[in-house]
């Protein structure tokens, strides 16, 4: 009977889904991700065959997307994956935005000048715009001296029926973090304005 090839055809319905990026599209866990108008998506596997498949999952850094699609077409900084730490890497021109997808957050690195990257023996090496090739460590416990500060943002959340007034009398955040960290949390309303931290945050000791 010859040879037999399966394919996988994608019908186009709109224009709103796709690749705005050749070059830089790459895979997490087995599955398509692409840079579309809204930022980056993955193409999951249905019975559709059309751009319904792709789910974007970069709500959480909107603007740092906005920025990156704008300027990713004439820069040439890599995306890759890092498949044992479960990392996508983004780097742009003064930082690199890093999408954990173990655990489906968004955390970045103040890291400037990227242009190329390799895994060699589980240690990542980076090649930067000066020429020379640096090894990533996350055994630095301060960043020059001073605490490091991370961001985690969740996706919008709309506790029900999107787009509809609710009151919201408490919220309830359970997190597991070293000794010696502080934490802190903000609430930011639909609108885009941010209210104030808790005045109560409780400790395991509290409970």
């Amino acid at each position: 009977l010859g040879v037999t090839y399966t394919s996988f055809p994608v019908y186009t319905v709109s224009g709103t889904k796709g690749n705005r990026l050749t070059g830089k599209a790459c895979s997490i866990d087995g599955t398509p991700v692409t840079f579309c108008p809204d930022g980056l998506n993955k193409w999951v596997s249905t019975a559709i065959l059309d751009e319904r498949n792709a789910e974007c999952f970069s709500e959480p850094v909107f603007d740092f997307m906005g920025a990156y699609l704008k300027n990713g077409e004439k820069d040439p900084r890599p995306v890759f994956s890092r498949g044992l730490e479960r990392e996508l890497w983004l780097c742009a021109e003064n930082e690199v935005m890093v999408y954990n997808y173990r655990n489906g957050v968004f955390y970045s690195y103040g890291i400037e000048g990227i242009r190329s990257a390799a895994e060699l023996d589980m240690e990542l090496l980076l090649g930067k715009d000066d020429g020379g090739i640096y090894l990533f460590s996350e055994e630095n416990a301060d960043d020059d001296g001073k605490p490091i500060e991370a961001v985690i943002t969740s996706p919008f959340l709309s506790f029900g029926t999107p787009f509809v007034a609710k009151n919201l009398d408490s919220l309830d955040v359970y997190t597991q973090n070293p000794e010696e960290t502080e934490i802190s949390f903000t609430l930011t309303r639909g609108n885009g304005s941010e209210s104030h931290s808790p005045e109560t945050v409780l400790t395991a000791e509290d409970v």
